[in-house]
């Protein structure tokens, strides 16, 4: 298991981690500091889509059998329910970071954003 550290919101540097680890599997768990203020939120959310499609991108091209896991957030749920969720259950995010998620999941998964990367979205918590 590798570590690896860089901005991944530059492509040349995520591109060279991928192809310097030559990685079987990525967990991307990577995030955007979160700041208050509405402004932030969207910076935020930039910056996360950002770093995930240059990690799908750096893999696409370094490592096409790699999967990628990333995974969400209980938060994407919002206010849960009355008995266990399951990772069926809708997603009615009640917070600026669970709406985030719910994005970026839609991003990575939606076949022509993720580059024939296999992506696997695990709302584990």
């Amino acid at each position: 298991m590798h570590g690896a550290t860089g901005d991944l919101r530059d492509p040349a540097i995520a591109g060279r981690l991928v192809k310097d680890i030559g990685p079987a599997a990525v967990i991307h768990a990577a995030a955007a500091p979160r700041q208050s203020g509405e402004r932030s939120v969207w910076l935020s959310l930039a910056d996360d889509i950002a770093m995930a499609g240059n990690v799908l991108r750096a893999v696409a091209d370094h490592a096409p059998d790699a999967p990628v896991l990333i995974p969400g957030s209980a938060a994407q749920y919002g206010m849960g329910m009355d008995r266990a969720l399951r990772e069926d259950d809708p997603t009615v995010p009640v917070s600026a970071y669970g709406a985030a998620k719910c994005v970026l999941e839609q991003a990575v998964l939606t076949a022509p954003l993720r580059g024939g990367v296999r992506v696997i979205w695990a709302r584990s918590f």
